[in-house]
């Protein structure tokens, strides 16, 4: 409740359901819990030491502290909000549970808890035994809030007197910004392509505004924050979109920015256009709904010649001359008429800069760390040369390749030759050699720990490796760390170090632009789902050969539709039941309502066991809820031990099934072993259907992998029979 109003959301969808699952789970007679289990001044806590024992927590289910001050925060929350009859309800609620001191002045107390002698009762009967007040009374903290409550209430101070930044009107729908695009060519001929196009644009050579690039609107917003008392590296690096959406201006220079991707050599997979268009019209919705300046937003693009050879820039250039695209206003005008409707942001003071080869200005002292910005790898050669004899790029790659066979240390001796060929990858737009080049390379995208982040704020976790040598990150790395991370993970195959930053990239955008899909996923396995692209492109997992011959267009779109559910065969037929457990089980996806079946499961008994690979009921269920993420860690650590992705679902299968009928079952084991109902209920279907006594998988054969859970024969059903077999 508290962190409603200390930091408000801006979805009200996503408000109205935090506060309902606040509701449902927290709220009492008496206030909130802080949360479900917490033992702090219960009549059972022992105040004598400063620790719980292992699994002590399940004894105060049902008797946690109800504290008033959290109903002091949502009264004020419906004052925020004007809805007075709900704020009115609230508030005789709190002053119903206020004590009076001699004077007869209402004081707030800190919490209210259950009497020693009616703990039983209140734990088989929530809610239904009188509560003490405890704790320090007043409580001021909940005191002050009460005062400030009243006065609000009483209309002797407003929202805005303590709500200065209006953060409560953050999810209020506010009208969508028309975004401003700005068309610069670099040449004459992309200057002729926009006159072709009918569409006005400048030369970035000629032109009287002056063009920057990222970094250098990060040491713009750095000697803003620059104090005093803070060195230069106060502020972090990372530049939000925002920040690149709006003018600069220095005594008389204007300056306006270029987002990050829009420099083609940036990365590889900005080489594809249709990617760089991709981003560009998440950067358009992004702009339109999130925008808190003065002005209207503006994105600044520099049109190559590679842009005006492809068809894709043609028809997204004509789509936004109508004015409108996917539901965003935007208008293509001239850097001039742009710039007399942007917000400027004022600056004090203007680092070094340089002019590049293409016209952007960049940090005086940034020109000579580009190369260390991209690569890892030392430039270094030991001044030999070697012939990479061959027509086109892809030839040249089989020639490196086979120096590479014949002299280990090929490529840290001849760097320059393996930077040529990626060169000239690049050109040809031979993917499987630019992926291969930037890994062997080590380039390194400029945004991937901003992408990382990203993903880790979800609430989701992003593991590298398999087997024994999985490793998890679930808190921010540094870059550093980060690369250490992807380094040591692509030693066996060099190709790992490009194709999990480009995962990575790929699963970020997909995240920010439709978190839906990733719904009942916790942990993203980057190798298992690496190892899955590989099989639906080729048909071997161990074969990353045509998946490296996707355009990054392509790649991106084959992730978003495996998360979707949407990839089809050859054929354009429907996946089989084996395909859609082997992804699902890749992704780590879970139904809804998992954890909370296995977690009432495990209350029934001592363990689950699969094949040796135990869950012990103690100490999971006495220290944890079943909704809380680190018991759905705890099972996700459990169920990644399975060796192979279809064979996981199955178990998640016997799981949701065991959960369901549990109300049925007379009496469970000690342990519940999991491989006993799965292999019973493939008995049965092997007894009712014809199988292929050769093709199996962990003893299951793979009629059964194709098998649909639902139906007269599905596997749901030979399950559900197993079980009343086994416990009925």
């Amino acid at each position: 409740s508290s962190g409603i109003n200390a930091e408000y959301g801006e979805k009200d969808e996503l408000l109205t359901q935090c506060k309902e699952n606040l509701k449902d789970s927290l709220e009492g007679q008496y206030g909130y819990k802080r949360f479900l289990l917490d033992g702090y001044k219960t009549p059972l806590e022992d105040t004598s030491r400063l620790h719980y024992n292992l699994g002590e927590l399940r004894n105060f289910e049902n008797i946690e502290c109800e504290w008033p001050i959290y109903l002091i925060y949502e009264w004020i929350d419906e004052l925020f909000s004007k809805n007075i009859e709900t704020a009115c309800k609230i508030k005789q609620k709190v002053e119903s549970l206020m004590v009076f001191d001699e004077d007869g002045y209402p004081l707030v107390p800190e919490l209210y808890f259950v009497p020693l002698d009616k703990v039983e009762e209140e734990k088989a009967n929530s809610g239904s035994q009188v509560r003490l007040c405890g704790g320090k009374i007043p409580f001021i903290w909940a005191q002050s809030l009460f005062i400030v409550a009243g006065l609000m209430h009483n209309d002797f101070i407003s929202a805005s007197d303590i709500d200065p930044l209006n953060r409560r009107l953050s999810a209020n729908k506010k009208p969508a910004s028309i975004v401003q695009i700005v068309l610069l060519s670099s040449n004459e001929r992309c200057q002729e392509f926009a006159e072709e196009h009918q569409i006005p644009c400048s030369s970035i050579i000629n032109n009287q505004v002056s063009v920057i690039n990222t970094n250098v609107v990060a040491q713009f917003w750095r000697d803003i924050g620059l104090t005093s008392l803070a060195t230069n590296n106060s502020r972090p690096q990372r530049v939000s979109s925002l920040q690149t959406s709006v003018a600069y201006q220095f005594e008389n220079k204007i300056f306006v920015a270029l987002p990050e991707y829009s420099l083609m050599s940036s990365y590889y997979n900005n080489l594809d256009n249709e990617i760089f268009i991709q981003k560009t019209i998440a950067r358009l919705s992004y702009l339109s709904s999130q925008w808190c300046f003065s002005g209207r937003p503006l994105i600044v693009i520099i049109l190559t010649p590679e842009m005006c050879f492809e068809k894709a820039t043609s028809r997204f250039l004509d789509t936004l001359k109508s004015g409108s695209f996917q539901g965003v206003q935007v208008k293509l005008c001239s850097i001039q008429t742009a710039l007399t409707t942007s917000f400027k942001q004022q600056l004090k003071c203007l680092p070094p800069l340089t002019k590049n080869q293409n016209g952007v200005y960049i940090l005086s002292h940034q020109s000579g760390k580009l190369k260390c910005m991209y690569n890892l790898m030392d430039g270094s050669s030991d001044g030999t040369e070697a012939q990479l004899i061959g027509e086109n790029a892809s030839d040249r790659w089989d020639c490196l390749t086979k120096h590479m066979r014949d002299e280990p240390n090929f490529v840290e001796n001849r760097f320059q030759e393996v930077e040529n060929l990626y060169n000239l990858a690049s050109q040809e737009k031979c993917w499987h050699v630019i992926r291969h080049c930037s890994a062997l390379l080590c380039k390194v995208h400029p945004s991937i720990s901003e992408s990382v982040l990203h993903i880790l704020v979800t609430q989701r976790q992003i593991s590298f490796g398999e087997g024994g040598n999985e490793e998890t990150i679930s808190h921010p790395p540094s870059t550093a760390e980060f690369l250490d991370y992807i380094q040591r993970h692509s030693k066996e195959k060099a190709i790992l170090f490009a194709i999990y930053q480009e995962v990575l990239l790929y699963l970020c955008e997909i995240i920010q632009k439709n978190p839906a899909l990733f719904k009942g996923i916790l942990r993203i396995r980057l190798d298992l789902l690496i190892r899955l692209i590989a099989k639906e492109t080729s048909g071997d997992a161990d074969s990353f050969d045509q998946m490296c011959m996707l355009r990054p267009i392509e790649f991106y779109q084959f992730i978003s539709k495996l998360l979707s559910g949407g990839i089809t065969t050859s054929e354009d037929e429907e996946l089989t039941w084996e395909t859609i457990r082997y992804i699902d089980g890749s992704l780590n996806r879970l139904p809804k309502n998992f954890h909370h079946s296995l977690y009432s499961l495990l209350n029934l008994t001592s363990g689950i066991d699969i094949n040796g690979n135990v869950i012990h009921s103690f100490p999971l269920t006495n220290e944890m809820t079943a909704g809380e993420p680190q018991f759905a860690i705890s099972i996700s650590n459990w169920l990644d031990k399975l060796p192979n992705p279809q064979l996981r679902q199955l178990y998640v299968e016997v799981i949701m099934i065991l959960g369901s009928l549990q109300k049925m079952i007379k009496r469970f084991p000690e342990l519940i072993e999991l491989h006993t109902v799965l292999y019973q209920a493939h008995d049965l279907f092997v007894q009712e259907c014809v199988v292929d006594p050769t093709d199996h998988l962990c003893g299951i054969s793979r009629e059964f992998y194709l098998t649909p859970p639902t139906g007269q024969y599905g596997t749901l059903s030979y399950l559900t029979q197993a079980i009343a077999n086994l416990y009925c």
